[in-house]
Formats: structure tokens, sequence, C-alpha cells
């Protein structure tokens, strides 16, 4: 668990590593190992680390510890700031950053650590006279003051080991520091020889522990300093062993074989540099493991993942995305619409950026290994991939729409109708807004911050009057979705179709009389839909339908007779009056009866349209009390029909604007 201040748990991966190469040695752990990443900006945060009873190894509860790895310099760190709840089995730690952290037994990490042999074998010759130092550490639980002595012996001092000299530290030694003792003027006698020391050999200060108190150090000359292949390290070194920090395990190689592993990479190259951990006791900072081709095991070697690049190519924005994919349907060139990345992998690293997916899989799959999202639409490759998206294209799936739940009710003798929807809306990219609109009125409206792949809302609304007026017009529900990556869904989930569209479904098959009537109630749909924000309008419309029918059909039909003006209006009607057309057409396309409703509905549409434009507008339209008056206005235009089809002929585009505006 992670928890802070600052913008923590937005862009954060916490991935379980506990099977990590770099720490499977590590002395002490209990195989609680997670690695932390975010893209977010925060001040601290609170880690918090599960632990088993039944993993600690015989290790104390009260003995734990959480470390990070710097990797920087291939050191080990400990949380200055960290704790253990044994009631509720958590190691707890503040951190200011996020990294790869571990749970280890921390007296077993130090006894490890401390004790052991040099991994560096300085060159001497026989004669020299050399200053030897010791760095004593105070790993008790507090300071203290009184001086004390430290021995120093050619080989073990409880073996037989001989006393060469002492040295003496005075002021005691603060609680984790400390404090360094020198024997000067020692001469190298013999080779290889390992010098002891013996810390307070007297007993003369109190102790945390006593087993801690003696440590060696080996000395060489000679043949141990050769170097008989010739890779930068010495024969002593690739023998006897060298101590890696992180990750822990010690190294051997074949000091006659420069590239013990067969990589391609010198054993010198892969150990890196020598470092010296807070003890002072010496480490190298290795580049990758010289004694295993792959060191991380994620089917890329060595030398691919340090001395290779790799080259991936993304579509990594929308636009992209739609235009690469409309180029490779199209059959056309796709590459203008790619991005070239160059990167590199840790070999250290099975999963370099984090996001679960090997490097060696990463590369065959031609995703990004060193981005945890390789096409920057924020869902990471390892989620696109569960969803069977392509990580290297950017999101351009839209929203789903699902209706859970509709009610749409009325109480006897009320005007009253009531809506209930329950709705789900999912997005894997996220869902960043959601509108309900009932015949294009927002009802409801929700947006999210954060990137919630899964929304549910229920939206609750009640009309007046619609009996009446959605019984002349129809009525519609439609929710919009946006997603985060600029995808959005429309989705039609309630229609009723107007009076007229109802009755031309019941003629059927018809044809006899089927194709004039369906022509009729088509107009009759159309000029409905025209004039839908003049509830009066619409009432007297289906008071009167005759009247009203007669009037349009004399101006439809004068527009009508010139084929190429009225398949130019029809065209520059916009999608969402056409979709408006075929939710009211009850008839299969195809059919004569389909093409005399969609012909009628838009002959009353255009018609209406007309009227508003050069009778004064819908202000005019909202005057009318009787068919008789709308049949004035509509012969008042046909009068001057001629002048209004050279107006329409030279103004489409201004019709066009208009009717789009409609």
């Amino acid at each position: 668990m992670v928890d802070g201040v600052g913008d923590v748990s937005r862009n954060t991966s916490i991935v379980n590593a506990s099977g990590y190469v770099a720490l499977a040695d590590m002395p002490g752990s209990i195989g609680k190992v997670v690695d932390i990443n975010t893209t977010a900006a925060f001040i601290s945060a609170t880690i918090s680390i599960p632990y088993n009873e039944s993993n600690l190894r015989g290790a104390s509860e009260n003995d734990l510890k959480m470390y990070y790895i710097n990797e920087s310099d291939h050191s080990i760190k400990f949380l200055d700031v960290q704790g253990v709840d044994t009631a509720n089995n958590i190691v707890w730690g503040k951190t200011n950053h996020f990294s790869t952290y571990d749970i280890v037994s921390y007296s077993s990490y130090m006894g490890t650590w401390n004790s052991g042999s040099n991994p560096t074998v300085p060159e001497y010759t026989y004669g020299d006279k050399i200053n030897i130092k010791a760095v004593v550490y105070n790993t008790g639980d507090a300071a203290f003051s009184s001086n004390f002595d430290v021995y120093f012996y050619e080989g073990d001092p409880d073996a037989g080991g001989r006393y060469i000299g002492s040295a003496t530290i005075t002021g005691g030694i603060s609680k984790g520091g400390g404090k360094t003792a020198i024997l000067y003027g020692y001469a190298v006698k013999s080779s290889p020889v390992d010098i002891y020391v013996k810390i307070d050999p007297q007993n003369s200060i109190t102790e945390k522990s006593e087993s801690n108190n003696k440590a060696y150090s080996t000395l060489s000359i000679g043949p141990q300093n050769f170097d008989s292949d010739s890779d930068g390290l010495t024969d002593a070194e690739e023998t006897g062993g060298m101590q890696v920090l992180y990750p822990y395990r010690v190294v051997y190689t074949d000091p006659y074989n420069p590239d013990t592993d067969g990589d391609g990479l010198t054993d010198r190259e892969e150990m890196g540099t020598i470092a010296f951990y807070s003890n002072g006791k010496p480490y190298y900072r290795i580049i990758s493991y010289a004694d295993t081709a792959d060191s991380d095991n994620d089917g890329l070697d060595d030398f691919e993942e340090l001395r290779q690049t790799q080259t991936i190519y993304v579509a990594d924005t929308l636009a992209k995305a739609q235009n690469f994919l409309k180029a490779v349907y199209e059959g056309t060139d796709s590459s203008p619409y790619l991005t070239a990345v160059v990167t590199t992998t840790n070999p250290l690293r099975a999963d370099t950026d984090g996001d679960t997916i090997p490097d060696g899989e990463e590369i065959i799959m031609g995703t990004n290994p060193n981005n945890r999202d390789s096409d920057n639409d924020g869902i990471t490759d390892n989620k696109e991939k569960g969803y069977g998206e392509d990580p290297t294209i950017f999101d351009i799936t839209p929203p789903t729409v699902k209706v859970d739940y509709l009610l749409v009710s009325k109480d006897t003798f009320s005007f009253t109708t009531k809506y209930n929807f329950w709705y789900t809306v999912s997005d894997y990219g996220g869902v960043k807004d959601v509108t309900l609109l009932k015949n294009d009125i927002q009802r409801d409206s929700h947006s999210y911050t954060t990137r919630i792949t899964t929304v549910s809302e229920n939206t609750y609304f009640e009309t007046t009057l619609e009996t009446i007026l959605d019984a002349l017009r129809t009525a519609r529900v439609d929710i919009n979705a946006n997603d985060w990556n600029g995808n959005y869904e429309t989705a039609l989930v309630y229609h009723r179709p107007s009076i007229y569209g109802e009755m031309a479904a019941k003629l059927g098959s018809d044809t006899i009389y089927g194709n004039e009537i369906s022509g009729d109630l088509g107009m009759l749909s159309g000029l409905s839909a025209t004039v839908a924000e003049i509830p009066e309008l619409v009432i007297l419309i289906g008071d009167d339908p005759s009247g009203f029918l007669a009037g349009i059909t004399d101006l439809a039909g004068s527009i009508a007779s010139d084929p190429a003006l009225m398949a130019d209006l029809a065209s520059s009607l916009p999608d969402s009056v056409k979709e408006k057309q075929k939710l009211e057409n009850p008839y299969a396309e195809g059919t004569s009866l389909h093409d005399r409703f969609a012909e009628g509905w838009y002959s009353g549409y255009i018609g209406a349209q007309i009227l508003s434009m050069f009778v004064g507008g819908g202000e005019v339209l909202q005057t009318v009390k009787s068919s008789e008056r709308f049949a004035q206005l509509t012969k008042s235009v046909l009068a001057k029909m001629d002048e209004v089809k050279v107006l329409l002929k030279a103004s489409k585009t201004i019709i066009r604007f208009s009717l789009r505006n409609t």
C-alpha cells in the first residue's frame, strides 16, 4: 500500500518483484520485493509492505527493515524513518521517491555483509611497509564514549595467528557511526597473507553482540596479481570471487578467458567499477554479470542490451493513429504517421520499464521496453495487451454505453412522463464525461477527474405535455460519452416514433394505397420535425393534419419539380437530420414504401425550412393559429417561387448553413 502527500495514486504502478533476479540471493531477505514507479509529482509517501510470519526464516519481527535500491551507485539504502507493525504484520517506511523495495532481517544482512574477504587484491612486493586501516562501526542501539583497543594479527588469532600490533580508538563511537584504527609500518613478509583484526579483545566495553568483532583481508604479491587473459581483472579477483552488493552475489570468472560467459563483453566491462560501502568494504558496481550471458534472463543477452539499440515505431497521437489505420486500410503509405523511438534496456532488469512484460517479449511485440506506455495514450502496454489492443497505436476505441435498466411511465390522468435510466459506460482508456439528452436537451451530466474504466450512473427526470407533443413528434434519449483520449460515442438508448411513423408502420406492405399514404405521412413527420420547438404548432398539425398537409404539399411539390435543386438541398442536410428520418421511417431500405416515406419526410422538412426562411422565420410560424393561416403563408411563398428557386440555387451554402442550425 502507498499513501502520501501529493498526486501519488495517479499514474503509479506497484509490481510484485519478489522473483527479481537481482535480489534473489540477498542475505536476510524474506522474499517481499515490490517495484514502485510513478510519473506523478509528490512530496512524500508512506510505503506499507505486508509479511507472513511463516516466511521470516527464523528472523525476529522487530529485526525487519525496509531498504531500497540506489541504482546510480548500485548500493543498498535503508529508509531513515520506518517501523514494524507486528499486530498487523506490516513493515512501513517513509520516502520521497520510488524505487525497488525489499524487506530483510537487518542482523542477518549486516552479519553477512560484515564478514568475508576483501574482493579486491592490492599489489605489494616483499619488504614493502604499509599502513593497515580497520574501520570499526557501532551497529548497536546506543552510543558509547569509552576507549578500546584493536589488535592486528597475521592469520586467525583463534587458530594460532601471530600478533603484529595494535591501535587504540578514543572517545567511543556514536550510534551508527564509525572510526578508523591504523597499524603503521607493517612489513609485507609473505604472500598471500590474511591480516585479521580483533576489536576490544580485553572486553573492556559492553557490546550488543560479541560475534562480529573479528574480520580479515588478504594481502597478495607475485602470481596473485597476474592478469593471464588481459581482461583488466587479476587472476586473484577472478578466482577468489568478486563481491557484488546489488545484485547481491559473489561472481567467479575464468582467469584464462577474457569473456567468460561468451556474450561479447569482456569480464572487466561487465564487472564495472569498484566502490566502497559505508563500512569501508569494497564492492563492484557491475554493469551485468560476467559469468552469465543473459544476466536478467529476459531473452536478450547482455551485449544486445548494452551495445545494441532497438528502434520501435508508434502512432502516438489520436490523429496519427486514425491516419495510420486509414492508410493501412486504403493500402497507401502509412509511414508518415509513425514516430521512430530508439531505446535500450537494462541488462540487470528483466522488465526495464516495470510494465510486467519482459524486455525480450516487448522487442518481439514491437513495444518500447523502456516506456510502460509505448504510444503515450495513458494506458500501459500490459493493459492494452490484456484488452487485445495494439500498445503501439494510440487508443482510438470509443466508450461503450450499456443501458442496465429503463422505465418510462405515466400515471393515469397525469400530463407528466417519468424517465428512469440506469446505465454503464466503459472505456479501457478511462471515461472522462457522460451526458444524457432528451430530444437534444441535456438532462444529466457527469465528469470524472481520474481515468475510471467503468462508471455506472442513474438519471431520473420528468417532462410535462409529452404525451401530446411526442405523439406528434419523435421522442428520443441519447447518451454522449467521451474518454480521456478524445474518443466519443453517442448512443441512442430510447426512441419512440411520432404518430405519423407509427401509422406508416401499420400500413405494412400494402402498396395499393400505401405508397401515396406513406409519402403523406412522411411529409407530416418531416414538417413536425422542423417545427418541433413550437409546441403549439405541433399540436395544431396533429389536430388538422390534412389542412397542413395541403399547404406543405404545394410548397414541397414546387421544390420537388426541380430534381437537381431538391437533390442539392437534401444532400446539404447534416447527418443528425438524416438520422431522424431513418429513425422515423418504419420500412425496410430498398422498398418503395421506404423511398416514398423518405421523399415525403425530406419534402416536409425542407419545405418547412424554406417557409420559415422566407416569411420571417420562426417568430412568424409561432403566430400560426390554424391550418388556414399556414396555407396563406405557403401561398405567399409559392407566389414568388420562381424568385425563391433562383435564390436557393444561388445560395445553397446559406440554406445549408441554415438547415444545419435548425
